[in-house]
């Protein structure tokens, strides 16, 4: 039998913090990408916003149990009354993020509404910060602002003008501290809860709140056609449990506000996917955000474990 000294010493090993960092960080990338298609797959549904956001965690709930069903007979750690609580309030927030970024959208121009939502990072690192003890690193700080300004690039280039109000752009601005507090919320339960238990209670959390705010608004939410129908599918599995699933468990390594700071990903794939599946050009504004945006990504990737 070995030691237990030798897996301690394991542990410790750079090599190995090295190893298991670059692991949760592809595990980041790969969910930040896969939530990247979510607004491809949103262009396709035929509900209105909040049912289509209800419908997305209501598919991720049946998609997580699904896959704890494949893994019954796995080990499993039993989520807590506080880890529930944790959990619950993720979907709270998550709802909280997305309703306000539709309701944004309608008040003020999808530039200013697009901008300010991706001020998450902000958020996100602040909570890591006051709840969570995270003292980030300069270069994640530095990269962050790089990183914010490529998104802000991206943002404003070839949105239209749009109409621009002071609640709209508060509201955005509550989306994103709503998005921060998620990926805190996200990084709590982590330290307990696998992803899959993690996914079904802060989905069925959002799903009881979404889905019935979306009916008592008049919106539409019966889906018309199978395209709607395979929109809202795509949104649950590939954009909510495979996207949210990858990042909840990079958090169980990565700080919150580093992994926040990556996730400003989303908007440079995301435009590429558009450019690619549906023809949108790509202007050299938008070229060049993409690349700060990277950019920035990087240097906050320089000084990681």
């Amino acid at each position: 039998m070995a030691d237990p000294s030798d897996r301690s010493a394991a542990a410790s090993d750079p090599g190995s913090r090295r190893g298991t960092f670059r692991l949760a960080l592809i595990a980041l990338l790969g969910g930040g990408i896969a939530i990247g298609l979510a607004p491809i797959f949103a262009r396709f549904s035929d509900v209105g916003p909040l049912a289509t956001g209800g419908y997305r965690l209501a598919i991720a709930v049946l998609s997580a149990l699904a896959l704890l069903a494949a893994r019954a007979r796995t080990p499993r750690v039993q989520p807590g009354r506080q880890d529930l609580l944790v959990g619950g309030l993720a979907g709270l927030f998550f709802a909280g993020d997305l309703a306000c970024y539709f309701t944004a959208l309608t008040l003020t121009s999808v530039a200013h509404a697009t901008l300010l939502i991706n001020l998450a990072p902000v958020f996100a690192l602040l909570g890591g910060l006051v709840f969570l003890r995270e003292r980030p690193q300069a270069s994640t700080v530095l990269g962050m602002a790089v990183a914010l300004g490529g998104a802000a690039l991206l943002a404003l280039a070839g949105r239209g003008s749009g109409v621009v109000t002071l609640a709209g752009d508060l509201i955005a601005l509550a989306g994103a501290s709503f998005y921060g507090a998620y990926l805190v919320s996200l990084k709590r339960a982590r330290t307990s809860v696998q992803p899959q238990v993690l996914m079904l209670i802060s989905g069925a959390t959002g799903a009881i709140v979404m889905l019935p705010a979306g009916i008592l608004v008049g919106e539409a939410w019966i889906p018309a056609s199978l395209a709607g129908i395979l929109a809202l599918i795509g949104l649950g599995t590939v954009a909510h449990t495979l996207g949210h699933g990858l990042i909840s468990q990079s958090l169980s390594v990565l700080p919150v506000g580093y992994a926040s700071v990556v996730l400003l990903i989303q908007p440079t794939f995301a435009a590429v996917a558009a450019w690619l599946i549906f023809g949108e050009s790509l202007g050299a504004l938008e070229l060049v955000g993409a690349a700060v945006t990277l950019a920035g990504i990087t240097v906050a990737s320089r000084r990681a474990p």
